[in-house]
């Protein structure tokens, strides 16, 4: 079933996919790092602005625990380091 990305509540999907960054193996570092791209690509600031506050926590966790991006050798974006 597709949904058109407009059509997305990004108060859910971009917190989401921004805590899949943690993520380190296929295929969780490609769907995390290509789901927001498209968001942030489609959405405008009128639906991304009011989200940011709920990105800070992934964010923040991210930075908090870098032993995560460590394994496997692969960054968040999914390239090899």
């Amino acid at each position: 079933m597709q949904v058109s990305i407009d059509s997305l509540d990004y108060h859910y999907y971009l917190p989401l996919l921004f805590d899949g960054l943690r993520e380190t193996a296929h295929p969780y570092v490609f769907l995390a790092t290509n789901g927001i791209e498209d968001l942030l690509a489609k959405g405008g600031s009128k639906r991304i602005l009011p989200v940011v506050p709920q990105l800070i926590i992934p964010v923040k966790c991210e930075k908090l625990f870098p032993f995560l991006l460590q394994q496997d050798s692969i960054d968040v974006f999914g390239r090899e380091t």
